[in-house]
């Protein structure tokens, strides 16, 4: 999770070997899948508490695509030994990890239950950016529970403790929370001007699953206001930067996206 780091000692890749395996992650993730979960195994056998939970953390985005079972294991591993050894900063971490992981299996209201959860205990910490990124779980969920009130609560507050602590990832994201607010409240405006700001700083960082979801949440914007074209040619740009990154969930969701805006074009053969 972004921003939720223990204090063990971390290798540093070097940039040019770092560049190459991040320009197709999913893939070295696959082939790393194995070693990954035994690392984690070990760690907390091995009672290497923030080293474990630090890793079950970090990898929870790549198990939900490729391994969600494989997590459920080294998640309950790494948190009986946060529990064990008393780190209930790793508890929360391990909390937020598991709220994303279950994002789209677990009813919303559920989802929010669990962020609510790490919510308030990196409250009691005192850690502000363990509190954003809770936040940014809490409130979207509770926006596809249908608050949207709670839901903007929770998302402000993110951008605001982002903001404070100098986490521009975080910011974007809940920026990006912020505008899909509005795409469900039916204001394409403001969404597109939300999706706009964005955009650039996911560049930078070199973000590129964002970049793909913000693309194209951009065209389904676009189509919100009935501009097709610009929407289809968005949707092409995301479908381009998804084929890149071997991203297979994510060019089915735009084909099926392209599919429709064809559908209203009346082009049914296309």
């Amino acid at each position: 999770a972004r921003g939720i780091h223990g204090g063990a000692r971390r290798w540093r890749c070097e940039p040019e070997p770092f560049a190459r395996l991040a320009a197709q992650p999913t893939v070295w993730f696959e082939s790393e899948r194995v070693n990954l979960l035994a690392c984690i195994r070990q760690a907390c056998h091995a009672g290497l508490t923030e080293l474990a939970w630090d890793l079950a953390a970090s990898t929870a985005f790549f198990f939900s695509m490729v391994g969600y079972q494989d997590w459920r294991e080294v998640h309950r591993l790494a948190d009986a030994a946060a529990r064990g050894a008393g780190d209930a900063r790793g508890q929360a971490a391990l909390l937020v990890a598991l709220g994303w992981v279950g994002f789209d299996r677990t009813p919303p209201t559920k989802g929010s239950q669990v962020f609510a959860r790490a919510r308030e205990s990196f409250e009691r910490l005192g850690d502000l950016p363990g509190t954003a990124e809770a936040l940014l779980g809490e409130g979207n969920s509770l926006r596809l529970a249908g608050r949207p009130r709670q839901a903007l609560a929770c998302l402000r507050r993110a951008r605001a403790l982002a903001v404070q602590t100098g986490a521009p990832d975080q910011e974007a994201a809940a920026r990006f929370g912020l505008a899909m607010v509005d795409r469900d409240q039916g204001r394409p405006d403001r969404t597109l001007a939300g999706l706009r700001r964005i955009l650039p700083v996911w560049r930078q960082r070199g973000a590129r699953r964002w970049e793909v979801l913000t693309v194209r949440m951009t065209a389904l914007a676009l189509g919100d206001q009935g501009d097709l074209a610009a929407a289809e040619a968005q949707l092409r740009g995301a479908l381009a930067l998804a084929d890149e990154l071997d991203d297979a969930q994510e060019r089915l969701l735009i084909l099926v996206y392209l599919g429709e805006l064809h559908y209203r074009q009346g082009e049914l053969e296309t």
